[in-house]
């Protein structure tokens, strides 16, 4: 029940914040990034924005061990704004070639695909499931976080 309720707060604020940068409005104080804090099952919750003009498409990652987002393996949820969707995946960083590997090989577990943007942008992401935004209900994080557990029990220990 603690998970749930560090995934939902996390999801909430992390949800407002891309919503507000796709309108290109400025954060509010109650929906900051640094707000975003938190740990389920041992990964650390960190949020990517981007920098600049910001991120296409933000994203949550759930960090452990020396993984990074730019180099590591990692449970990941990204916001799709042209669908308001959540996807949820396994995080592989694209730039740098990770030292850390998946315990199931993703190229080969029928439960994830790698899918290419159709704007070009470049992923090693592999998808496990998707979630509409429009209606976030406590079922749908319930959803979400059995998907992350799943992922989270792929991770070398």
């Amino acid at each position: 029940m603690k998970d749930f309720s560090i995934l939902k707060r996390n999801l909430e604020t992390f949800l407002e914040i891309c919503m507000q940068k796709t309108k290109e409005e400025k954060t509010t104080k109650r929906s900051k990034p640094s707000n975003i804090r938190g740990t389920i099952k041992g990964f650390n919750l960190t949020a990517n924005f981007g920098s600049g003009k910001g991120a296409k498409r933000p994203l949550l990652a759930f960090l452990k061990d020396e993984n990074t987002i730019s180099n590591g393996i990692y449970p990941l949820i990204i916001f799709e704004p042209s669908f308001n969707e959540l996807i949820v995946c396994k995080g592989i960083s694209f730039d740098n070639k990770p030292n850390t590997k998946w315990i199931k090989n993703v190229r080969s577990d029928i439960n994830f695909k790698n899918t290419k943007y159709k704007d070009g942008l470049r992923t090693n992401s592999y998808f496990r499931s998707s979630y509409s935004t429009t209606n976030l209900t406590d079922t749908t994080i319930e959803n979400i976080q059995k998907d992350l557990e799943s992922i989270m029990n792929d991770y070398p220990n």
